[in-house]
């Protein structure tokens, strides 16, 4: 299954949710049950500033990430024995990435 997290979903999230394997979860109080269970990470932020808490908690959590240069920006990545962290461009990317990481 595909399990979104997060606050202010899109129309076209919402739309993606109705598929049986997707299931919108929203805002929760602790991502890291969620992460600790997840094959891979999806962050696709396009903006923002400073170290982004959800790829560092994902690779403390030792789950793959796909994310945006944004998403990783602040990291000294590749960190040796961590997680794989993928950064793409796009979402055509993203997805060739997850497909791949998975």
């Amino acid at each position: 299954p595909v399990v979104v997290i997060g606050h202010g979903a899109d129309e076209q999230v919402r739309r993606a949710a109705r598929f049986p394997h997707v299931e919108l979860l929203g805002q929760v109080p602790d991502v890291g049950p969620h992460l600790h269970a997840a094959r891979v990470s999806v962050v696709p932020l396009l903006h923002g500033a400073g170290v982004k808490g959800k790829v560092v908690q994902s690779l403390l959590a030792g789950t793959p990430v796909v994310s945006t240069p944004v998403g990783v920006e602040g990291l000294e990545l590749p960190v040796q024995g961590a997680a794989p962290v993928v950064v793409v461009q796009d979402a055509a990317g993203m997805a060739a990435a997850v497909e791949r990481l998975l």
